[in-house]
């Protein structure tokens, strides 16, 4: 079953994120951007003080506080931005680390030792769902200082809130506007990764339900999220994606494919993935690059479909060389000379 569901707490998360962030996901030479969020992100940034800014930019960054928000939201798609944060503050602070384990580490059970820790954090960030893990420090810090920091959480989300509620008006239209149009064009789990060129559907094998949000402060982004038990998958998809069903993209997308191989140290990815899958920790440590230099051309990469994601057991990704993608641009390149 596939399925696109209205999710009212989920882009609460994501503006935190998308605040404090909004260079990194504001990607111009692609197309992705919309002046409207922009204009919207812009009018937020400027609603708050640079106190909140601070804090704000600490929990997104230092603690990662935003995946407790879009975890919460994609189980209860219910829940609105008022109901959470009464959630948040009959939690104990035990109730809250648990919480927190779960959400941003994948602990799910058992006692949370400094080694179980500090191997998840390893495994996130060796991942590339654009997902980050907190420091080893921040955590040790956090679990110290949690009845303060909760404390702090807390009033910062609902000092945020009204700001956030007028948001989130300003781009409603738009959101509406996305989510028809991804109803009217994805038809299935299959069709979505097509679009967002992620290998084939068997990449993620635990799955009979799929339930799709589009969010607005989500900006490019995708998140893919499985439930083992339930067989679950929860995908977030930003509202700018739509810009990738237009004919306008279509058009743009050769001259970005002949830009990839025209870029040496695209060129020297490739080789090492033409060999073997490999993902962004492998990359970085074979090219001695930092993982954000690798994103960058790897995002690129994907863009042109010159290479493809796969996921090991749902959760690790892999680039592999589209080698369907390469040999249909080569040839319809040479047709078009012959002719």
């Amino acid at each position: 079953m596939f399925k696109f569901q209205d999710n009212k707490l989920i882009d609460f998360g994501y503006s935190l994120k998308m605040l404090v962030d909004k260079k990194k996901y504001v990607i111009h030479e692609q197309g992705f951007v919309n002046s409207d969020i922009t204009d919207t992100i812009d009018w937020l940034e400027h609603q708050i003080s640079v106190v909140t800014f601070r804090q704000m930019k600490e929990f997104v960054r230092k603690y990662m506080f935003q995946d407790l928000i879009v975890k919460y939201a994609m189980y209860h798609p219910e829940a609105d931005e008022k109901y959470y944060i009464k959630y948040l503050k009959t939690m104990d602070e035990e109730a809250f680390m648990a919480d927190y384990n779960k959400n941003v580490l994948d602990i799910d059970e058992g006692e949370a030792s400094d080694d179980r820790v500090k191997e998840c954090i390893r495994t996130i960030n060796r991942n590339n769902l654009q997902k980050e893990a907190p420091s080893f420090t921040a955590y040790s810090y956090l679990r110290r200082n949690i009845t303060e920091l909760k404390e702090v959480f807390v009033n910062l989300l609902e000092e945020f809130l009204p700001t956030y509620l007028t948001a989130k008006k300003r781009i409603e239209s738009i959101n509406r506007e996305a989510k028809n149009t991804f109803e009217a064009r994805i038809h299935s789990f299959e069709d979505l990764l097509d679009m967002m060129h992620i290998g084939k559907a068997d990449s993620f094998p635990n799955h009979n339900t799929c339930i799709c949000y589009v969010t607005g402060f989500m900006y490019t982004a995708i998140y893919i999220h499985e439930v083992e038990k339930s067989q679950t998958m929860y995908v977030a998809i930003g509202t700018a994606l739509t810009w990738i069903l237009t004919d306008k993209y279509k058009e743009s997308q050769e001259l970005a494919f002949y830009k990839c191989f025209s870029d040496p140290t695209k060129l020297k990815m490739l080789k090492y993935i033409k060999d073997q899958q490999m993902c962004a920790d492998d990359l970085a440590k074979e090219m001695h690059l930092s993982k954000s230099n690798i994103s960058h051309h790897v995002s690129q990469l994907i863009t042109a479909q010159v290479i493809q994601l796969s996921a090991k057991d749902g959760k690790k990704i892999y680039y592999s060389i589209n080698t369907d993608q390469i040999e249909h641009m080569f040839n319809k390149t040479l047709e078009q000379f012959k002719n």
